[in-house]
Protein backbone atom coordinates (compact mmCIF):
# COMPACT_ATOMS: atom_id res chain seq x y z
CA UNK A 1 0.00 0.00 0.00
CA UNK A 2 1.52 3.40 -1.37
CA UNK A 3 0.15 6.50 0.83
CA UNK A 4 0.30 10.08 -0.30
CA UNK A 5 2.66 12.77 1.44
CA UNK A 6 2.85 16.46 0.20
CA UNK A 7 5.81 18.64 1.37
CA UNK A 8 5.17 22.47 2.77
CA UNK A 9 9.22 23.80 2.99
CA UNK A 10 9.96 27.08 2.01
CA UNK A 11 13.99 26.53 2.00
CA UNK A 12 15.30 25.15 -1.08
CA UNK A 13 18.04 22.73 -0.03
CA UNK A 14 15.47 20.87 2.19
CA UNK A 15 12.90 20.94 0.19
CA UNK A 16 15.08 19.62 -3.07
CA UNK A 17 16.31 16.82 -0.76
CA UNK A 18 12.76 16.00 0.71
CA UNK A 19 11.53 15.77 -2.58
CA UNK A 20 14.11 13.23 -3.59
CA UNK A 21 13.92 11.14 -0.77
CA UNK A 22 9.74 11.04 -1.42
CA UNK A 23 10.15 10.18 -4.74
CA UNK A 24 12.68 7.04 -4.22
CA UNK A 25 10.68 5.21 -1.12
CA UNK A 26 8.81 2.82 -2.68
CA UNK A 27 5.84 3.12 0.06
CA UNK A 28 5.37 6.73 -0.94
CA UNK A 29 3.56 9.16 -3.63
CA UNK A 30 4.38 12.02 -3.89
CA UNK A 31 1.70 14.52 -4.35
CA UNK A 32 3.55 17.88 -4.46
CA UNK A 33 5.67 20.78 -2.57
CA UNK A 34 3.99 23.85 -1.18
CA UNK A 35 5.83 27.03 0.06
CA UNK A 36 2.54 28.35 1.16
CA UNK A 37 0.45 25.65 3.70
CA UNK A 38 -2.83 26.88 2.54
CA UNK A 39 -2.15 26.42 -1.11
CA UNK A 40 -1.33 22.67 0.20
CA UNK A 41 -5.42 22.58 2.02
CA UNK A 42 -6.80 21.56 -1.89
CA UNK A 43 -4.08 18.74 -2.09
CA UNK A 44 -4.33 17.17 1.20
CA UNK A 45 -7.87 17.28 0.97
CA UNK A 46 -8.57 16.10 -2.75
CA UNK A 47 -5.88 13.22 -2.90
CA UNK A 48 -6.67 11.71 0.94
CA UNK A 49 -2.65 12.98 1.76
CA UNK A 50 -2.17 10.61 4.30
CA UNK A 51 1.87 12.12 5.73
CA UNK A 52 2.49 15.73 5.46
CA UNK A 53 5.92 16.68 5.83
CA UNK A 54 6.07 20.22 7.16
CA UNK A 55 8.20 23.01 8.50
CA UNK A 56 6.50 23.88 11.90
CA UNK A 57 7.55 27.59 11.16
CA UNK A 58 5.50 27.99 8.18
CA UNK A 59 2.04 27.41 10.06
CA UNK A 60 3.30 28.87 13.71
CA UNK A 61 1.92 32.69 12.22
CA UNK A 62 -1.52 31.37 11.89
CA UNK A 63 -2.48 27.65 12.92
CA UNK A 64 -6.08 28.22 12.89
CA UNK A 65 -6.68 29.25 9.69
CA UNK A 66 -4.75 25.85 8.08
CA UNK A 67 -6.14 23.45 10.72
CA UNK A 68 -10.17 24.48 9.97
CA UNK A 69 -9.90 23.39 6.61
CA UNK A 70 -8.63 20.39 6.68
CA UNK A 71 -10.36 17.22 6.33
CA UNK A 72 -9.62 13.67 7.11
CA UNK A 73 -6.88 13.27 9.78
CA UNK A 74 -3.28 13.35 7.84
CA UNK A 75 -0.17 12.66 9.76
CA UNK A 76 2.64 15.44 10.53
CA UNK A 77 6.57 15.03 10.53
CA UNK A 78 7.34 18.81 11.66
CA UNK A 79 10.69 19.84 11.45
CA UNK A 80 12.50 23.19 12.81
CA UNK A 81 15.86 24.85 13.38
CA UNK A 82 15.68 24.60 17.07
CA UNK A 83 13.93 21.96 19.62
CA UNK A 84 12.45 24.61 21.14
CA UNK A 85 10.14 25.54 18.09
CA UNK A 86 8.82 22.39 18.31
CA UNK A 87 5.78 22.49 19.72
CA UNK A 88 2.49 20.63 18.70
CA UNK A 89 -0.44 21.94 16.85
CA UNK A 90 -3.86 21.90 18.26
CA UNK A 91 -5.79 19.99 15.60
CA UNK A 92 -2.94 18.60 13.90
CA UNK A 93 -1.82 14.76 14.44
CA UNK A 94 1.91 14.55 14.53
CA UNK A 95 3.77 11.69 14.59
CA UNK A 96 7.21 13.03 14.34
CA UNK A 97 8.87 16.18 15.35
CA UNK A 98 12.45 16.68 14.37
CA UNK A 99 15.03 19.06 14.49
CA UNK A 100 17.40 19.97 11.88
CA UNK A 101 17.03 19.17 8.30
CA UNK A 102 14.76 15.77 7.56
CA UNK A 103 17.19 13.25 6.32
CA UNK A 104 16.50 10.08 3.92
CA UNK A 105 16.74 7.48 6.94
CA UNK A 106 13.79 9.78 9.15
CA UNK A 107 12.02 9.75 6.01
CA UNK A 108 11.68 5.84 5.61
CA UNK A 109 11.32 5.46 9.44
CA UNK A 110 8.03 7.80 9.75
CA UNK A 111 6.86 6.25 6.89
CA UNK A 112 6.91 2.79 8.23
CA UNK A 113 5.53 4.16 11.61
CA UNK A 114 2.38 5.96 9.09
CA UNK A 115 2.32 2.45 7.71
CA UNK A 116 1.60 0.95 11.14
CA UNK A 117 -0.68 3.37 12.65
CA UNK A 118 -2.59 3.40 9.03
CA UNK A 119 -2.89 -0.50 8.93
CA UNK A 120 -3.74 -0.74 13.00
CA UNK A 121 -6.54 2.29 12.70
CA UNK A 122 -8.13 -0.24 9.33
CA UNK A 123 -8.25 -2.85 11.71
CA UNK A 124 -9.78 -1.23 14.79
CA UNK A 125 -12.33 -0.14 12.32
CA UNK A 126 -13.40 -3.39 12.52
CA UNK A 127 -13.82 -3.45 16.26
CA UNK A 128 -12.81 -6.93 16.81
CA UNK A 129 -9.57 -8.16 15.49
CA UNK A 130 -7.18 -11.17 15.64
CA UNK A 131 -4.14 -10.50 18.30
CA UNK A 132 -1.71 -12.24 15.96
CA UNK A 133 -2.36 -10.08 12.44
CA UNK A 134 -3.47 -13.15 10.85
CA UNK A 135 -7.67 -14.41 11.17
CA UNK A 136 -10.32 -14.34 13.60
CA UNK A 137 -10.71 -17.90 12.14
CA UNK A 138 -6.62 -18.76 13.07
CA UNK A 139 -6.40 -16.73 15.99
CA UNK A 140 -6.49 -17.98 19.83
CA UNK A 141 -7.17 -14.67 20.43
CA UNK A 142 -9.21 -11.38 19.25
CA UNK A 143 -8.73 -7.77 20.74
CA UNK A 144 -12.48 -6.22 20.94
CA UNK A 145 -12.96 -2.77 20.92
CA UNK A 146 -15.00 -0.75 23.01
CA UNK A 147 -15.12 3.34 23.06
CA UNK A 148 -11.46 3.88 23.40
CA UNK A 149 -10.06 0.65 24.78
CA UNK A 150 -9.28 -2.47 23.46
CA UNK A 151 -9.55 -5.63 25.36
CA UNK A 152 -8.10 -9.14 24.68
CA UNK A 153 -10.22 -12.17 24.89
CA UNK A 154 -9.34 -15.84 24.59
CA UNK A 155 -11.41 -17.38 21.67
CA UNK A 156 -11.56 -20.78 23.98
CA UNK A 157 -13.12 -19.03 26.78
CA UNK A 158 -15.75 -17.67 25.26
CA UNK A 159 -18.77 -18.99 25.90
CA UNK A 160 -21.72 -17.60 23.67
CA UNK A 161 -21.84 -13.82 21.59
CA UNK A 162 -25.25 -11.88 22.91
CA UNK A 163 -26.47 -9.50 19.65
CA UNK A 164 -28.49 -6.13 20.95
CA UNK A 165 -29.31 -3.97 18.04
CA UNK A 166 -26.23 -3.39 16.73
CA UNK A 167 -24.02 -4.48 19.60
CA UNK A 168 -22.43 -7.41 20.84
CA UNK A 169 -22.03 -8.85 24.45
CA UNK A 170 -19.17 -11.77 24.48
CA UNK A 171 -19.44 -13.73 27.30
CA UNK A 172 -16.70 -15.39 28.85
CA UNK A 173 -15.48 -18.60 31.45
CA UNK A 174 -14.90 -16.84 35.07
CA UNK A 175 -14.41 -13.15 32.99
CA UNK A 176 -16.82 -10.21 33.00
CA UNK A 177 -18.57 -9.86 29.69
CA UNK A 178 -17.18 -7.60 27.16
CA UNK A 179 -19.14 -5.24 25.12
CA UNK A 180 -19.08 -4.08 21.88
CA UNK A 181 -20.42 -2.00 18.63
CA UNK A 182 -20.69 -4.81 16.20
CA UNK A 183 -23.42 -6.99 14.34
CA UNK A 184 -23.54 -10.41 14.99
CA UNK A 185 -24.08 -11.73 11.82
CA UNK A 186 -20.57 -9.49 10.58
CA UNK A 187 -18.85 -11.51 13.84
CA UNK A 188 -20.14 -14.81 12.23
CA UNK A 189 -18.42 -14.84 8.96
CA UNK A 190 -15.25 -14.28 10.73
CA UNK A 191 -15.04 -16.60 13.37
CA UNK A 192 -14.21 -20.38 12.67
CA UNK A 193 -17.72 -22.34 11.93
CA UNK A 194 -16.05 -25.46 13.31
CA UNK A 195 -15.86 -24.09 16.47
CA UNK A 196 -18.88 -21.92 17.03
CA UNK A 197 -22.37 -22.02 15.44
CA UNK A 198 -25.51 -19.72 15.32
CA UNK A 199 -28.52 -20.85 17.41
CA UNK A 200 -30.71 -17.56 17.55
CA UNK A 201 -31.16 -14.54 15.65
CA UNK A 202 -29.81 -13.15 18.53
CA UNK A 203 -27.31 -15.95 19.83
CA UNK A 204 -24.02 -17.40 18.73
CA UNK A 205 -22.26 -19.90 20.95
CA UNK A 206 -18.75 -21.73 21.11
CA UNK A 207 -20.09 -25.57 20.45
CA UNK A 208 -16.95 -26.43 23.24
CA UNK A 209 -18.94 -24.90 25.63
CA UNK A 210 -22.37 -26.60 25.10
CA UNK A 211 -22.74 -29.50 27.68
CA UNK A 212 -26.34 -30.34 26.88
CA UNK A 213 -28.83 -30.09 23.91
CA UNK A 214 -32.74 -29.59 24.33
CA UNK A 215 -35.66 -29.40 22.33
CA UNK A 216 -35.47 -25.68 22.24
CA UNK A 217 -32.73 -25.01 24.29
CA UNK A 218 -28.84 -25.37 25.09
CA UNK A 219 -27.23 -25.67 28.13
CA UNK A 220 -23.91 -24.25 28.56
CA UNK A 221 -23.11 -24.76 32.25
CA UNK A 222 -25.61 -23.48 34.03
CA UNK A 223 -26.93 -21.59 31.48
CA UNK A 224 -29.80 -22.05 29.14
CA UNK A 225 -30.16 -20.41 25.65
CA UNK A 226 -32.84 -20.57 22.70
CA UNK A 227 -32.87 -22.67 19.90
CA UNK A 228 -34.47 -20.97 16.85
CA UNK A 229 -36.20 -23.99 14.58
CA UNK A 230 -34.19 -22.53 12.12
CA UNK A 231 -30.71 -22.87 13.19
CA UNK A 232 -31.51 -25.87 14.64
CA UNK A 233 -30.51 -28.14 11.74
CA UNK A 234 -27.28 -26.38 11.59
CA UNK A 235 -26.68 -27.11 15.14
CA UNK A 236 -27.04 -30.84 15.30
CA UNK A 237 -25.15 -31.18 11.90
CA UNK A 238 -22.16 -28.82 13.83
CA UNK A 239 -22.32 -31.04 16.91
CA UNK A 240 -22.34 -34.34 14.55
CA UNK A 241 -19.28 -32.94 13.16
CA UNK A 242 -17.53 -31.68 15.77
CA UNK A 243 -17.48 -35.17 18.03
Amino acid sequence: MKINCIIIESNPKYLNALQRYCYENDDLNWMGSYKNPLEAIDTINSFKTVLVFCNIGLLEANPTKFTQHLKGNPMFVFRSKTNAALTRIKGLKTIESIQGPITAQTVKTVTKKALKILDFSALMETNIFPTDGTSLTSSKAIMVKYGHEAYQVSIDDITYIQGMQGALRIHMVNTPPVRTLMKITALEEKLDTAKFVRIHPSFLVNITRITAIQKKKVKLNDIYLPVSDSFKPSLLDRIGQFK
